[in-house]
């Protein structure tokens, strides 16, 4: 069984990054050339952060995960029988072809578009995949930001 740590909670909440880009710009003590600098590392580590959805880490059957590792800030999401092998891809960064980092994970979970009952599960910390939600249900809530849309990649359980 493969179990990914899913965030449910980002960690950029509403306008933080305008206000620290604002923060930046309105320092009198530094320079023009330095204020330019600091707003191009804001935006590359707001572009490589983690967002809801995201899945942090991957780890195989029977991890024993934190208290912070579950609800309400993140929850655990078991699929019985899938080597952790063939999970590994939504733990991958989005990368371009020049191997720059686009994004901290290449695929991430849109997870209000759960069922209900599904949705009520994360709430909970943990939710198992044939038992708590089918992989079809599931796979419709998957977003691939390379292929700029919902798809199911064919090496999972298609």
């Amino acid at each position: 069984m493969a179990e990914l740590l899913v965030l449910l909670k980002s960690h950029w909440p509403g306008d933080t990054y305008a206000k620290q880009q604002l923060k930046i710009e309105t320092d009198l003590t530094i320079s023009e050339e330095e204020k330019a600098s600091r707003k191009e590392a804001l935006a590359q580590k707001y572009k490589l952060r983690y967002e809801r959805g995201d899945a942090i880490v991957l780890f195989g059957d029977g991890h024993e995960w934190g208290k912070l590792e579950t609800s309400p800030t993140c929850c655990v999401i078991k699929y019985p029988g899938i080597p952790v092998a063939d999970m590994q891809q939504y733990v991958d960064p989005y990368l371009t072809i020049e191997l720059e980092i686009q994004r901290s994970r290449e695929w991430q979970f849109l997870i209000d578009t759960f069922p209900s009952d599904a949705l009520a599960k994360t709430d909970e910390g943990e939710l198992t995949i044939d038992t708590d939600i089918s992989w079809a249900e599931l796979k419709d809530s998957l977003y691939s930001h390379e292929l700029e849309h919902t798809e199911l990649r064919e090496s999972i359980r298609g």
